[in-house]
């Protein structure tokens, strides 16, 4: 009884590991330091001078380097035909098209009132978040940047300190990940929902209302809605991460490899 109970044993622990792991589709060369890819399937490859944007076959590019303002946050997809960047040490964002031509001039945050903004999202409708360090805020505004919600003071409303490290709006929730470990979810008016205990140095992305957190060697998804977590092992260690749909996308060594999704663990 034993031998059987042991071999019943390593049978399901061999399919709960099937079930866990990521299949192998693609491989390309890619120099890189991160990756963004919209609802296109369009690849944003990303380096601290230049930018490109691959099609969802990893054929036609566009480049462009006038990346002149300094650092900058991750390249902002949620609109697919007007992506941009924010450098917050230069308080500027610059719009692109979708051959990452610039449009127009940057648009100075300092000159529109808006002197201490360290994070800028994208938001439906043609809208932006806004992080405001100094009201200690989210705030939407509109494309001329006029304020149309917001989520008042956090501090006084959590009741402690926060430092945010990414701002993500999907679906009809805002999701912000903290430097204290939370992920703060809001809706699109500003009003707080709830919170989620993380890592604060996980990356987050966040698909079908659950968020999902690649640290080390491990994903950690989570639901907006529910209790339930679940952990899957990385296919790739030490990459940049991103994921769309069903696909997982891993830079790393200078390769982006692309990795299905386990039917337990798709999105």
């Amino acid at each position: 009884m034993k031998l059987v109970a042991l071999i019943l044993f390593f049978l399901v622990a061999q399919v709960i590991q099937g079930q866990n792991t990521f299949t192998w589709l693609s491989e390309i060369p890619c120099a890189g330091d991160r990756i963004t890819v919209d609802e296109l399937g369009n690849i944003y490859v990303q380096s601290s001078t230049y930018i490109e944007r691959w099609n969802a076959q990893g054929g036609k590019k566009y480049r462009n380097s006038e990346l002149q303002w300094g650092a900058y946050n991750a390249i902002d997809v949620t609109d697919p035909l007007r992506p941009f960047i924010h450098f917050p040490g230069a308080g500027k964002l610059v719009f692109f098209d979708n051959t990452l031509s610039v449009q127009g001039y940057p648009v100075d945050l300092f000159e529109r009132g808006f002197d201490q903004i360290e994070y800028v999202a994208g938001s439906r409708g043609d809208a932006l978040w806004l992080w405001d360090s100094r009201s200690l805020e989210l705030v939407r505004v509109d494309r001329n940047f006029q304020p149309i919600s917001s989520t008042g003071n956090l501090t006084v409303l959590l009741g402690t300190a926060i430092t945010p490290l990414q701002i993500i709006e999907r679906g009809s929730y805002v999701y912000m990940r903290t430097a204290q470990d939370m992920v703060l979810v809001f809706d699109m008016y500003g009003t707080y929902k709830t919170r989620l205990m993380v890592q604060a140095n996980a990356d987050m992305q966040v698909v079908n209302n659950r968020v999902l957190l690649f640290q080390d060697k491990e994903l950690l998804i989570l639901s907006v809605n529910s209790p339930d977590q679940q952990v899957m092992i990385l296919p790739v260690e030490g990459a940049a991460y991103y994921c769309r749909q069903d696909v997982l996308y891993a830079l790393q060594g200078g390769r982006l490899s692309q990795w299905k999704f386990p039917e337990n663990g798709r999105n």
